[in-house]
């Protein structure tokens, strides 16, 4: 399997501190390495931010964040995630963006349904449409949504 992707080390304003590209190739029941950091890079740097991996085959994709210290212990910002209720051909979606990285994004709805993605970290430069899967109608799914994300769960 043809893989690609990226690691970002990210400030807590969002600001990008490195990006390297990942291209790999791995085969059924792999387990290698595809990127590190020499250590003695980063130390005395870790609080400075965090890394976020994406990769993708084209038709799946995964995402894995690396912080450098217990989620409550960091220096979050004020993400202010912000959330749109939108409607097309495949039905409902929400397009849920942010200003600084947002950690544990969450959303729920009060009514009969779900997302089908949840509990994802959103960058600021790129927004996600998550998709709902239920019977609401766009008003109603957007009176009810809520969105929860770590800094908030805090102030």
């Amino acid at each position: 399997m043809q893989l690609r992707g990226e690691v970002i080390w990210l400030s807590w304003d969002g600001e990008v501190l490195h990006r390297d590209a990942l291209r790999c190739v791995l085969n059924a029941d792999d387990n290698q390495v595809v990127w590190q950091w020499p250590q003695e890079q980063l130390d005395g740097e870790e609080e400075e931010g965090f890394f976020f991996v994406s990769m993708t085959d084209g038709r799946m994709s995964i995402e894995n964040t690396w912080l450098p210290d217990k989620p409550k212990m960091l220096p979050l910002r004020d993400p202010d995630v912000r959330t749109e209720v939108g409607e097309d051909t495949d039905g409902l979606y929400v397009m849920v963006s942010c200003s600084k990285p947002a950690l544990y994004v969450h959303l729920e709805f009060e009514g009969d349904g779900r997302f089908d993605d949840n509990g994802f970290v959103l960058l600021p430069d790129r927004p996600r449409r998550i998709r709902f899967v239920g019977e609401a109608d766009l008003q109603t799914l957007s009176g009810g949504l809520r969105s929860y994300d770590l800094y908030s769960s805090y102030n």
